[in-house]
């Protein structure tokens, strides 16, 4: 392997090892908006029945105790809110990591990682070209690397 060849596969690797520390923030925050999908189909399953017993039968299958049902969404909600925690600790840990690159660096990586949006998006924003936004993003994501990871 070549020298230039060696470099861009080290420049390749620092920038998958930071995209990875980065999009973390954006798998939690789908791992509470899925939990609290689940909440209010349970919430929803709870308000369309109507209890006369304690348990109600499923056709074909065994009763279910609704404090079951009840503790099941309190669990769910417990562990929204341990996520939410999480999700605000790693969001101020990575603001101000991000925040301690140069100006541009830090906005490129901030609007995609923070904010959500595609590069193209942030070329539009900052109206650069959509090539010149890939290149600074690279560039970011290598100087996050070798600051923080």
């Amino acid at each position: 392997m070549d020298r230039k060849m060696y470099i861009r596969s080290e420049y390749r690797i620092d920038r998958e090892s930071a995209q990875e520390y980065l999009r973390q923030l954006y798998r939690l925050d789908l791992r509470i908006k899925s939990k609290k999908m689940q909440i209010e189909a349970l919430d929803d399953c709870l308000k369309s029945i109507t209890v006369n017993v304690d348990a109600v039968n499923v056709d074909g299958g065994k009763s279910v105790d609704m404090g079951d049902r009840i503790s099941r969404i309190m669990d769910l909600k417990n562990a929204i809110n341990t996520d939410i925690v999480r999700y605000a600790e790693l969001q101020a840990d990575m603001n101000y990591k991000i925040n301690k690159l140069p100006s541009l660096l830090a906005i490129v990586l901030e609007l995609k990682h923070m904010h959500g949006l595609y590069n193209w998006q942030i070329a539009q924003e900052l109206k650069y070209s959509p090539r010149s936004i890939d290149n600074i993003y690279a560039e970011a994501l290598v100087k996050f690397k070798k600051m923080w990871l």
